[in-house]
């Protein structure tokens, strides 16, 4: 009988040895099947030259948490009868490459600014930001990602990478150039005449940038921004990306209470205007800026500054 009382207590230990690893085991990695990957853009129409947002969202659709990898080897095609050009490959990787755990129904949810207008240099076409021909042409947008990455393969069950492969198409209509090469020809001479020429036809196609230019802020780019949101159609996304950066960069830098909350009502005011796809870009953009070391160190811009757009948002996100 002690024998058999010894052997059974023996067993009783392993099991619960065994279940409490099981307790403590991380959660699974996450394959096609267990998420909904979806990616909504910041509009279905898109004037030709115009600025285009993508948020990219990840659910967990299982009733038990799954793990993805943080970085989602994103790729975004963008093509027409006659172009085929990535406009987004790849993303961000906060912190190094980690697992991130998304419980039940939950969803990892981030936003890019397409560069739609730049050049892959794949020898299959560009978009021209002037390009009249685009108009009425529809865009297909074909977005990729994956759970894992390549070198997961033989880790915790992971067997074959296209059983975690992510895939979501959507269509965008081009409407008519924002400007005509010749309008554009006339900024940027006008602009050389302030010393901007350079800048102007680095960053102008015809947008501001790829992403938000808060802390580098030399006055060349302040006169960009200024040109644009002066000139550009009330309703362009590039105009309101230039008025929320020139806003941004003057509540950095400002020390005076009352241009601190003229420049956060113009951005509320601006924001009010933008899809929530756009907004939500800006936000994330706004906040990630003003928390940089790079800005609060090197540039001399108080860390409250973070805190202080925070609470505006937080109490008046309309206001």
């Amino acid at each position: 009988m002690k024998t058999v009382l010894c052997s059974l207590s023996a067993w009783l230990l392993v099991v619960t040895t065994f279940t409490s690893q099981q307790t403590n085991a991380a959660p699974p990695i996450a394959k096609a099947k267990d998420v909904e990957f979806t990616v909504i853009y910041s509009a279905d129409t898109l004037a030709v030259g115009d600025m285009l947002y993508a948020q990219i969202s990840i659910k967990n659709i299982t009733n038990t948490p799954v793990r993805i990898r943080n970085f989602l080897c994103l790729v975004i095609v963008a093509t027409t009868p006659h172009v085929r050009e990535y406009v987004e490959s790849y993303g961000e990787i906060p912190g190094g490459v980690t697992f991130l755990e998304i419980a039940p129904n939950e969803s990892f949810t981030f936003e890019r600014c397409l560069d739609l207008y730049g050049n892959d240099h794949r020898d299959d076409g560009s978009f021209d930001p002037f390009d009249p021909t685009l108009s009425g042409q529809k865009m297909t947008l074909t977005a990729t990602a994956s759970t894992t990455i390549h070198g997961d393969v033989g880790l915790e069950g992971v067997t074959d990478w296209r059983d975690h492969a992510l895939k979501a198409t959507d269509e965008i209509t081009f409407t008519s150039p924002l400007m005509s090469r010749e309008s554009y020809e006339t900024l940027i001479k006008n602009a050389s005449s302030e010393g901007t020429r350079e800048t102007f036809v680095t960053n102008f196609s015809p947008k501001v940038s790829g992403s938000a230019r808060l802390y580098s802020n030399p006055r060349d780019d302040s006169r960009v921004c200024k040109l644009v949101s002066e000139t550009l159609p009330a309703d362009s996304s590039s105009r309101r990306a230039a008025m929320i950066t020139l806003a941004v960069n003057e509540f950095a830098k400002t020390k005076r209470i009352n241009v601190e909350f003229n420049a956060l009502r113009l951005i509320a005011t601006t924001l009010q205007n933008c899809s929530e796809v756009e907004r939500a870009f800006w936000m994330s953009t706004i906040n990630h800026e003003l928390e940089s070391e790079t800005l609060q160190l090197r540039m001399g811009v108080p860390k409250e500054k973070a805190e202080l757009f925070r609470k505006h948002f937080d109490k008046s996100p309309s206001s």
